[in-house]
């Protein structure tokens, strides 16, 4: 990138979803391939309680906080890598403290955000929302592209409206398997 100005790209990763480890390797795949293609990286960590970790080495942090990285590779234990953290105006759900940094102060910060969040508040269309409002350009698919695709059966009723041939399938939410098993599996098996 001679003679161009870097790239400066926010990478989120973590996050409160069961998926949190799988995000924390695609985000170590994502920041090397942007550094080798000469963009300036800033890392961004979300715990899995959702508290926005900004400051320090916040990928080693949540590795540190996690069993698939809880050791180093020769096998020691990973102590934790932040000793102060600092916090977007964002905080986990109940609590009563909020740190706000103003929007275009953080705006300012980036040149575009790379979401690598999976599963739900990563894919779901949240995270999309929340960058839209606070006027981040960001990389990948919108708010209402993102929720229609998490939801697999919506997903599958915009395809089947649009004339997209599809298998034969049946949504089943977990509250009718909870309830009712056998009627489900009953329709299933029509």
């Amino acid at each position: 990138m001679t003679g161009r100005r870097r790239v400066r790209v926010g990478v989120v990763f973590g996050g409160r979803s069961g998926e949190h480890d799988v995000s924390l390797r695609s985000a170590q795949t994502v920041m090397s391939a942007l550094e080798a293609a000469g963009h300036q990286v800033v890392p961004i960590g979300v715990t899995r309680q959702g508290a926005w970790l900004t400051s320090g080495d916040p990928m080693g942090e949540l590795q540190a906080q996690s069993p698939l990285f809880a050791l180093t590779d020769d096998g020691r234990s990973r102590g934790s890598v932040l000793d102060e953290v600092e916090e977007l105006s964002l905080r986990a759900r109940g609590s009563a403290e909020v740190a706000v940094i103003p929007a275009e102060n953080w705006a300012g910060s980036f040149d575009v955000i790379f979401p690598v969040l999976h599963g739900p508040m990563g894919e779901d269309g949240a995270v999309q929302g929340l960058f839209e409002l606070a006027g981040l350009p960001y990389v990948g698919a919108g708010v209402m592209a993102s929720a229609v695709a998490m939801d697999k059966a919506i997903s599958k009723q915009v395809l089947a409206h649009a004339g997209i041939p599809q298998t034969p399938w049946l949504a089943v939410l977990r509250k009718e398997w909870d309830r009712f098993p056998e009627s489900v599996v009953a329709d299933v098996e029509r």
